[in-house]
C-alpha cells in the first residue's frame, strides 16, 4: 500500500468528486480503493476523526459501508453501529454541521450493519425480531434531537426495503411488515407536531414500501384512483393511522397553501387507500371511512371558497378511494346528504366550463366520480323510492357534468393538431384518445343515459358532414349559414385568415374532427364494455364507415380531405383551396383503424359488411397514403391481426385487397419505392411491417386457393436485380429479412430460396464492391437459418437446402472480411485480436446460424465442414468473439 499523508488523501478524494477529466479522476479513484479492503479497516476507521474535508468523509465512509456489507462479523456490525453514532454525536457536540450527503453515507453504514444482524436473527429466530423498530428508536433517541433521528430512520428504511425486496425471502418480510413498519410508523405519528416534514416523509414512505408489497390484481379496466394498500394486522397500525388521517386533515383545512400541505395531501391519498386483512380491521374501517368522508365534504366547501384545485381532486380522490373499498358506507353517507352530489356537480361542472390544460388528470378523475354515483349511488335511491332513475332529480344533476365533458371534447376536437403517435399494439389508447375513457366508461351504463347524448350527436354530426360535402360540391353558400349555426363555430373568429372558398374545407376538417372523437369513444366502450354486434351505436358508425370507404379511391380521398387550422396558418390560404385539395383527416381515419381493431377483438364472429369496412380501409391506406407512417402502422396492426385470429373467405378472396398484391408487383405503393435514407425510423419499420403483414396474407391467400402473382419471388427477384442492389442495399436486405419475418410455410419458404439463390453471384459481387453491407446480409441469413430450422424436415436431397448452406458460408465469409479475420489475409494468432473489433450483433447472427446448422434437419454439419474448411476457421475465431458477451 502506497503511504498517503492527510493532505494527500484530501486531494485524492477532491479529485474522484469534482474533477471533469475521466482519466484524472480514475487515477484517482485507483490510489484510494485500498480503503475498501478489509486489512485496512481499522487505519480507514481511525481515518475518518481526523478528515477536515467533506470529499474525504465521503471516500471514506463509502469504504466502510463496502466493507461492513461484505466482510464483517455480527460483532463487528454491532462495534460499527456504535462506531457510526458516537461520530456522529461528536460532530454534533463540536458544533460542525455534516452535509446531508456525508450523513446519508453514515446512515447507511448504520443501516447495513443493522440489517445484516437482524436479518440473521429473524432468519435463526433466536430472538423476536418485531422488537428492532422499538429499539432502533430508543438507541437513536437516546443521543440524537429528534430531526436527527428522523433523518435516520428514513435512511435505515429505504435500505431495509431495498435489501429485503432484493432478498425476497417470505421469513424476512413477515417480521418486517409486521413488526419494523408498525413501530416506526407509530414512532412518525407520535412526532409529526413536533417535526412535520420529516415525520409525515417517514409516514409517507412506510405506506409506499407496504403498496410495493400488495398481491398482484387481475388486469381490470376499472378505473381506480389510487391501487389499494394492503395492511398485514390492522393492530399495529392503529390507532396511530387514524391520528396521523385526523392530522393531516386539521393541518390541509386550516391552511391548505402551507409547503406541509402537498405533503398532508399525499399521505391522506395513499391512507385513504389502506385495506387491512383481518377480522380487527372491520372495528377501525368505519370510523376511519367516517373521517375521509368528512374531510372529503370539508374539501369541496374549501374548494368552492378558494378556486385551488388541488383540494377539489384530493377531495375527489379520497371519495373515489372510500367508494372502491367501502361502497355501502359512501352509499348511505350520500343518501342521507343528497345535496352533496349536486354541490359536487356544480363544482365540477365549473372545472369543465374553464377546461384548463393542466387539468386533464383532474377531470378524468372527476369523472369518475360521477361514473360511481350514477351506477352506485343512484341505484340504491331508486330502490328505495320506487322511482325511474333517469326520471329523478338527482340524476338530473350528474347527468349535467357527463354532457358538460362530452360536449367539450367534441367541441374542442378541431382545435387539436392530428396525432402522428404510433400505436404500440392493438386496443392501445394514443395519448389523445386518453380523454375519451371517462365517456367511454359510461357509454354502456344503463343508469347513465349518456348512450343517447352521443347517439343523438353522432346522427347530427354526421348530417352535418353531409351538408359539408354538398356545399363544398355545388358550391351553394346559401346553406352556410344553417350550418354554421348547427356546428356553432364562428369561421372567423377562429380563422380570420379563412377564404369563402375554403370555408367548406374547414368546416369538413371540423366534421371529421368530430366524428373521430365519437368513434373512438365508441371504440373504448366496445373494447372495455360489453356491447352487442347489434348495438345501435356501433351500427350507426358502420355504415357510415361502409358508405365513407366503399367508394372508388378518387372520391374517398375527397370525401377525406379537409383543411386543419395547422394548414391555414402554415402555407398560403389561396394554395389550399378547395380546389386544390386539403390534406387528408389522419384523425377519423386512425379512430376507424381502432373502431375496427376493437370490434374485432371484442366480437366472436365479424360480419361480411365488417370486413368490407377493413378490407376499404387497408387498401385506401396502402394504395394511396403508405407514406403516413402512423396510418401504415394501424393498418398493419389491423392486417397482421386478423391473420392471427383466422379470416374467413370473403377477405381471402377479395379483390380489393389482391389489388394491394397486384400493386406491390407493379411498384405503385409510394413507401416501397422511397430510399432508405430518406426514411425516418418510424418509417422504415412502418414499411418492415407492412411487407412481414403482406407476405403473411399472400401465403394465406395461396393456401386457400386464390392467386397471389408469385409476390414473394417477384420481390426478392427485384430487390436482387442489380440496379436496385447497388442503388440501396441497404434497404434491400432490410426489406428481405422483414419479408422472411412474414414467412409462416415451408412452400413461401422454398419460393423465397429460390429466388434468393439465383442471385448468389450479384450478391458475391456486391460484398466485394460494398463490402460494409456484409452485417446486412448475415442478418438476413440468420433469419433464414432459423426459419429453417422451424420449418424444414429432414431431407439432405433437396438442393435448396444446400443452397442455404452456401449462402451462409457466404455471409460468414463477407462478415470475416470486413474484420480482417479471413482465413487468407490472417497475419496474428486468434488470441491477439481483440474481442471490442467486432460488433456483438455480428457475433449473435453467426451463433444464430452455427446453432441451426447443428440442431436443424435441414443441415449435415459434418458434410458441410468437409466441404468448407475455411468455415470452421469462422466458427473458431466467432466462439472466441462471442466469449466476452456471454460473460456480460
Amino acid at each position: 500500500m502506497e503511504v498517503m499523508n492527510i493532505d494527500t488523501l484530501t486531494e485524492l478524494a477532491t479529485e474522484v468528486l469534482t474533477s471533469p477529466d475521466k482519466a484524472v479522476r480514475d487515477r484517482a479513484a485507483a490510489r484510494l480503493r485500498f480503503m475498501s479492503c478489509y486489512d485496512h479497516w481499522e487505519k480507514v476507521k481511525s481515518l475518518l476523526p481526523l478528515c477536515q474535508s467533506n470529499y474525504l468523509r465521503f471516500i471514506v465512509c463509502k469504504a466502510m459501508h463496502f466493507i461492513v456489507s461484505n466482510e464483517l462479523g455480527p460483532q463487528e456490525r454491532k462495534d460499527i453501529q456504535l462506531y457510526v453514532l458516537d461520530y456522529l454525536t461528536m460532530m454534533r457536540e463540536s458544533g460542525e454541521e455534516l452535509p446531508l450527503y456525508v450523513k446519508n453515507e453514515l446512515y447507511s453504514i448504520y443501516a447495513s450493519a443493522l440489517y445484516v444482524n437482524w436479518r440473521l436473527l429473524a432468519l435463526s429466530v433466536e430472538q423476536d425480531s418485531e422488537r428492532i423498530g422499538m429499539s432502533i428508536v430508543e438507541e437513536l433517541s437516546s443521543r440524537f434531537p429528534v430531526s436527527d433521528v428522523l433523518e435516520c430512520i428514513l435512511e435505515v428504511l429505504t435500505y431495509f426495503a431495498h435489501q429485503e425486496s432484493r432478498d425476497g425471502l417470505q421469513k424476512l418480510r413477515l417480521p418486517f411488515v409486521g413488526g419494523v413498519l408498525p413501530s416506526l410508523f407509530s414512532f412518525s405519528v407520535s412526532q409529526i407536531s413536533s417535526c412535520p416534514k420529516g415525520a409525515l416523509e417517514i409516514c409517507c414512505t412506510i405506506l409506499e414500501i407496504m403498496s410495493t408489497r400488495s398481491p398482484e390484481e387481475l388486469i381490470t379496466v376499472k378505473n381506480n384512483t389510487d391501487e389499494s394498500i394492503f395492511l398485514e394486522k390492522s393492530t399495529g397500525w392503529f390507532p396511530a393511522l387514524s391520528l396521523a388521517v385526523e392530522g393531516c386533515g386539521r393541518v390541509l383545512l386550516e391552511d391548505p397553501t402551507l409547503e406541509l400541505s402537498g405533503q398532508c395531501a399525499r399521505f391522506l391519498r395513499m391512507a385513504s387507500s389502506v385495506i387491512c386483512v383481518d377480522t380487527e380491521w372491520l372495528r377501525s374501517r368505519n370510523n376511519l371511512s367516517d373521517s375521509f368522508l368528512e374531510l372529503s365534504t370539508s374539501l369541496l366547501s374549501l374548494f368552492k371558497s378558494s378556486g385551488l384545485p388541488q383540494l377539489l381532486q384530493l377531495g375527489c380522490a379520497l371519495l373515489v378511494n372510500v367508494f372502491d373499498r367501502d361502497e355501502g358506507r359512501v352509499s348511505i353517507y350520500l343518501l342521507n346528504r343528497p345535496y352533496l352530489i349536486e354541490q359536487w356537480a356544480e363544482a365540477v361542472i365549473g372545472v369543465l366550463e374553464k377546461w384548463e390544460d393542466g387539468e386533464g388528470e383532474l377531470r378524468q378523475e372527476l369523472m369518475h366520480l360521477f361514473f360511481l354515483f350514477g351506477d352506485r349511488v343512484i341505484p340504491r335511491v331508486a330502490g328505495v323510492e320506487g322511482a325511474d332513475t333517469r326520471e329523478m332529480p338527482i340524476m338530473r344533476s350528474i347527468m349535467q357534468v357527463p354532457r358538460c365533458y362530452f360536449d367539450n371534447v367534441v367541441a374542442k376536437a378541431h382545435l387539436s393538431e392530428d396525432s402522428y403517435e404510433i400505436r404500440s399494439d392493438l386496443g392501445i389508447m394514443l395519448h389523445n384518445e386518453k380523454t375519451l375513457l371517462p365517456i367511454a366508461e359510461m357509454l354502456f351504463c344503463e343508469k347513465i343515459d349518456i348512450y343517447g347524448i352521443v347517439a343523438q350527436r353522432l346522427q347530427s354530426t354526421i348530417e352535418q358532414y353531409e351538408m359539408c360535402v354538398r356545399i363544398r360540391e355545388t358550391g351553394d353558400s346559401d346553406g352556410m349559414g344553417d350550418l354554421l349555426l348547427s356546428l356553432a363555430v364562428d369561421v372567423q373568429s377562429v380563422c380570420p385568415a379563412l377564404t369563402a372558398l375554403d370555408a367548406p374545407l374547414f368546416l369538413m376538417h371540423v366534421c371529421l374532427s368530430r366524428l373521430s372523437v365519437i368513434i373512438s369513444t365508441v371504440a373504448i366502450a366496445v373494447l372495455n364494455n360489453t356491447a352487442h354486434q347489434s348495438d345501435e351505436l356501433v351500427g350507426v358508425l358502420a355504415r357510415f364507415a361502409r358508405e365513407l370507404l366503399s367508394v372508388d379511391d378518387a372520391l374517398t380521398s375527397a370525401l377525406l380531405s379537409s383543411l386543419s387550422l395547422v394548414d391555414v396558418e402554415g402555407d398560403d390560404s389561396q394554395s389550399c383551396s378547395m380546389t386544390g385539395g386539403g390534406k387528408v383527416h389522419l384523425g377519423v381515419l386512425r379512430a376507424l383503424f381502432f373502431f375496427c381493431v376493437c370490434l374485432y377483438e371484442s366480437f366472436s364472429e365479424a360480419s361480411t359488411e365488417f370486413y368490407e369496412i377493413m378490407i376499404n380501409l387497408l387498401c385506401y391506406v396502402y394504395l394511396h397514403h403508405s407514406e403516413k407512417a402512423c396510418l401504415t402502422h394501424d393498418a398493419n396492426l389491423l392486417l397482421n391481426r386478423v391473420l392471427m385470429q383466422g379470416v374467413c373467405g370473403f377477405f381471402l378472396s377479395s379483390d380489393k385487397m389482391f389489388s394491394i398484391l397486384i400493386a406491390m408487383k407493379e411498384e405503385r405503393i409510394e413507401l416501397l419505392r422511397i430510399n432508405s435514407d430518406k426514411l425516418t425510423d418510424e418509417g422504415r419499420k412502418a414499411r418492415s411491417r407492412m411487407l412481414s403483414a403482406l407476405t403473411s396474407f399472400a401465403e394465406c391467400r395461396h393456401y386457400a386457393g386464390f392467386p397471389t402473382l408469385d409476390i414473394i419471388s417477384c420481390i426478392v427477384t427485384r430487390s436482387l436485380d442489380v440496379d436496385h442492389l447497388t442503388a440501396d442495399p441497404h434497404s434491400v436486405f432490410y426489406d428481405l429479412s422483414a419479408v422472411v419475418d412474414g414467412i409462416n410455410q415451408v412452400e413461401s419458404l422454398y419460393c423465397f430460396l429460390d429466388a434468393l439463390l439465383k442471385r448468389t453471384q450479384e450478391l458475391e459481387d456486391l460484398l466485394r464492391a460494398l463490402p460494409s453491407n456484409a452485417p446486412s446480409l448475415l442478418r438476413l441469413c440468420a433469419k433464414l437459418c432459423n426459419l429453417a430450422t422451424r420449418l424444414f424436415v429432414e431431407d439432405n436431397k433437396c438442393e435448396t437446402r444446400w443452397g442455404l448452406v452456401g449462402f451462409a458460408f457466404l455471409a460468414a465469409h463477407g462478415v470475416m472480411n470486413t474484420v480482417g479475420s479471413s482465413s487468407s489475409n490472417r497475419k496474428e494468432p486468434i488470441e491477439e485480436i481483440p474481442p471490442g473489433m467486432v460488433s456483438e450483433n455480428y457475433v449473435y447472427d453467426i451463433a444464430d446460424i452455427i446453432y441451426c446448422m447443428i440442431s436443424g434437419q435441414w443441415c449435415n454439419l459434418g458434410v458441410a465442414l468437409f466441404y468448407s474448411k475455411e468455415f470452421i476457421f469462422y466458427t473458431e475465431v466467432f466462439s472466441r468473439f462471442f466469449f466476452p458477451y456471454r460473460l456480460n
